[in-house]
């Protein structure tokens, strides 16, 4: 079996990766996790979300943190609260209209939709104190090249569909696009790391972190390989089984070779 591998980039305003369940707290890890790189390619395969990744989660991941960005969070409210109404809407209701008579508020409260149901009488009704309160952590600016190693052909056609995606794609969280296309480019070097060392990075800099998946048969693992939580099995139960990575520090890798062309995409076109 011919193996290849393909890197591709990721840069977006905003990235979130975790591979845990998504409580009040939503963290985000400081690199791409596998199991949002997974998701990511199954959705370019236009793979259903009840379907086998299995080819998927065999590839070999490489990641390096081209510019790593920072960490912010958002405090976010939703549902229970007030809102005021209109005129027309305060005439509308006789109870109302005596309040606003009155001088009384003429408010109405709501509730988060999670906890709005209907009564007896078939009124949607709602606990009011019962608001949804979340904290997202989230990396700003942030570009990461990936690469993936596997057999040759389902290489390809991860290339071919991060090109032509059947689905948009996202960084790990729907609300977070990509701000350029990820422009795979396939290798054929069967080891992600020596893949990446082929990338120029987006950001000068004179060295790089990269984490690359180990396979448990390695003789000499890294000093610094640890077991990570983040190996999908699928996607409909959200299941994570663990798998061996290794953090390094590389060097800054050489310019493209002569007679490559890089294309900014924000770029004023060009015209002969």
């Amino acid at each position: 079996m011919t193996t290849a591998t393909v890197t591709f980039r990721l840069a977006g305003p905003q990235q979130a990766w975790s591979a845990r369940e998504r409580r009040a707290h939503r963290p985000t890890q400081d690199h791409p996790t596998k199991s949002g790189i997974v998701g990511l390619v199954a959705n370019a395969l236009g793979r259903d979300r009840t379907g086998d990744i299995s080819d998927l989660t065999a590839l070999r991941l490489g990641v390096r943190a081209d510019r790593p960005g920072n960490i912010e969070s958002d405090y976010h409210t939703s549902g229970s609260g007030r809102f005021p109404l209109l005129p027309a809407e305060v005439l509308a209701d006789p109870a109302l209209a005596r309040a606003a008579a009155k001088g009384l508020p003429t408010e109405r409260t709501y509730a988060a939709p999670k906890n709005i149901r209907r009564d007896s009488k078939d009124i949607l009704v709602g606990k009011r104190e019962a608001a949804i309160l979340t904290t997202d952590e989230y990396l700003v600016d942030a570009v990461f090249t990936i690469a993936l190693t596997g057999a040759r052909g389902l290489v390809d056609a991860i290339a071919a569909a991060l090109t032509a995606p059947a689905r948009s794609l996202h960084l790990g969280r729907k609300a977070y696009p990509l701000s350029a296309p990820p422009a795979p480019v396939v290798h054929p070097v069967a080891d992600p790391a020596d893949a990446l060392a082929l990338v120029p990075p987006a950001e000068v800099a004179s060295r790089y972190t990269t984490w690359i998946e180990e396979t448990p048969v390695r003789s000499h693992p890294a000093a610094d390989t640890q077991i990570t939580v983040d190996q999908p099995t699928r996607f409909d139960q959200r299941r994570n089984t663990p798998r061996l990575e290794s953090r390094r520090t590389t060097a800054a890798v050489p310019h493209p070779p002569t007679g490559t062309r890089t294309v900014d995409f924000f770029a004023p076109e060009e015209h002969p």
